[in-house]
């Protein structure tokens, strides 16, 4: 049987027991992990004890109290203190959260608390997220649209503007991506539920107009940034579902309409799926032709144009 063990730089050593408070409160354990990179020992998980009836109700306040009273070299990200920047994610209880969203009362028994999984650490429990940002910008979440603004304003219906919901509120702290197995064994190729659901966010938007090219860009990448798969519409939607967690009927439905009317199509009702599938497809293969430098960019678009031409024809 395969056995896989941590090197020995990496295993978790016991820490150090920092005392108690002399306080008659009620008092809670917290188990903290620590590591920095200034000195050669192995990552270790300090215990530290508080007076809870001397400290604010969340997690992120004791985390606050025991740096300001307890030990300064104790390092955290932290901002809002609101649940709206996502500066404080961590693993606490074993679940991926928001210190400043996790009460102190819903753990039971002592605090483990660790930083996010699958990313390498800064110190202590910041984790490096230049990858996460980077597959973030990828996708270029940021409105898209050669259309002047009526008004100085781009606006939207109320119809519109409620498709947003959902999508809008993810404050990407990146705890779902770093609690997913497919993005810790795949991250060189998949973008993470987080980045997907930026992606989606901005193709579901009536006022950002690069749906196609959106569509075109979600691809995977291997190693040294080569192609390794086209991203397909069906994938594309299914991932996003996923993160979403909306019903597949309406979401369907909902990029369909939007997305033909963006490239475009005068197409039949009936044939409207099949045939935004293979308009992107076809226009998808020949980019990756010319990313490869197989042929040129100039070739590739008149490739393009010819298939399409011949599919428009055979349908």
């Amino acid at each position: 049987m395969a056995e896989f063990k941590l090197p020995k730089n990496s295993e978790i050593i016991e820490g150090h027991e920092h005392p108690k408070p002399k306080t008659d409160g009620e008092q809670k354990t917290f188990k903290i992990y620590r590591w920095s990179p200034d000195d050669d020992r192995n990552p270790r998980v300090d215990t530290f004890t508080i007076d809870k009836d001397d400290c604010g109700p969340m997690v992120l306040d004791a985390l606050i109290k025991i740096k300001s009273e307890v030990d300064g070299s104790l390092t955290f990200r932290r901002s809002c203190r609101e649940g709206i920047c996502g500066s404080c994610s961590m693993n606490i209880d074993g679940t991926n959260t928001l210190a400043c969203l996790k009460s102190i009362e819903d753990v039971k028994g002592d605090v483990v608390i660790f930083p996010l999984p699958h990313m390498s650490v800064v110190k202590d429990l910041v984790p490096d997220l230049s990858k996460a940002y980077a597959q973030l910008s990828s996708i270029e979440p940021w409105l898209k649209s050669d259309s002047p603004p009526t008004d100085g304003e781009r606006r939207q219906s109320k119809e519109e503007r409620a498709v947003l919901d959902g999508a809008w509120e993810c404050v990407l702290c990146f705890s779902c991506s770093t609690s997913c197995p497919s993005y810790w064994w795949n991250g060189d190729r998949y973008l993470g539920p987080a980045t997907l659901l930026q992606a989606y966010r901005w193709l579901i938007d009536s006022r950002d107009e690069a749906t196609g090219e959106r569509l075109a860009n979600l691809r995977f990448f291997g190693k040294n940034h080569q192609p390794f798969g086209v991203l397909s519409k069906t994938q594309f939607l299914r991932r996003t579902h996923h993160a979403l967690r909306l019903h597949a009927a309406d979401f369907t439905y909902l990029d369909l309409e939007r997305l033909r009317a963006r490239l475009g199509g005068h197409l039949a009702a009936r044939h409207r799926q099949r045939h935004l599938a293979a308009d992107l497809e076809i226009r998808r293969a020949a980019d990756d032709l010319a990313r490869l430098s197989i042929i040129k960019e100039g070739q590739a678009a008149a490739l393009t144009s010819s298939v399409r031409t011949l599919v428009q024809k055979l349908h």
